[in-house]
């Protein structure tokens, strides 16, 4: 990869964790402790092709799930998630009965979050790159609940700082939805 113009160097990785919690003794609604975690990694292959690979696992511990705050759930879904979802699509859901007697599902998150994406991209022109990738993930508070998984095309657009990504993304596991666009500003790896 190139140096970034700014720095002289380029990242080619991201790493994240969190930790956090609140104790009833200190005045909170509930006890809770809650670990989130992500990374990303870009490998440049030989000439102009790189494999990207995304991965975030989040847990929580709480006794009453009704008592977490909505704020500390995990949700999965849309442009940094498991595309071919909507943004939080993704998580246990219940039924709310509206006052007109209709029935919807909304989703209320889950106490754990699993979500894995691999990406090849190819460079095609100065600042553009073409990328298919496959991207894997749910959010839920049973281990045993499935994951989700999904397929796409994307073409990403290099700026100094940014990377700004168009992609289409087909959700496998429920074929029967239609195809959904994506938009993703990120910084450069």
């Amino acid at each position: 990869m190139p140096p970034n113009f700014l720095t002289g160097w380029m990242r080619t990785a991201a790493y994240y964790f969190e930790l956090s919690g609140s104790p009833e003794t200190l005045g909170s609604d509930s006890s809770y402790l809650r670990f989130y975690t992500r990374a990303e990694r870009v490998w440049p292959l030989s000439g102009p092709w790189h494999v990207r690979l995304r991965g975030e696992f989040g847990s929580s511990w709480v006794n009453d799930f009704s008592e977490l705050p909505a704020s500390q759930r995990f949700f999965a879904g849309g442009d940094r998630s498991v595309r071919g979802f909507a943004l939080d699509e993704l998580s246990p859901r219940v039924e709310v009965v509206a006052p007109s007697g209709e029935v919807s599902q909304q989703s209320i998150g889950g106490e754990h979050k699993l979500v894995g994406s691999i990406e090849l991209e190819r460079d095609i022109f100065t600042n553009f790159r073409a990328a298919i990738f496959y991207d894997t993930g749910n959010a839920f508070s049973d281990w045993s609940t499935p994951l989700e998984y999904s397929v796409g095309v994307g073409l990403r657009w290099r700026l100094p700082m940014l990377l700004i990504g168009f992609d289409i993304a087909q959700a496998l596991s429920e074929p029967d939805k239609n195809p959904r666009l994506h938009l993703n500003i990120t910084q450069v790896l």
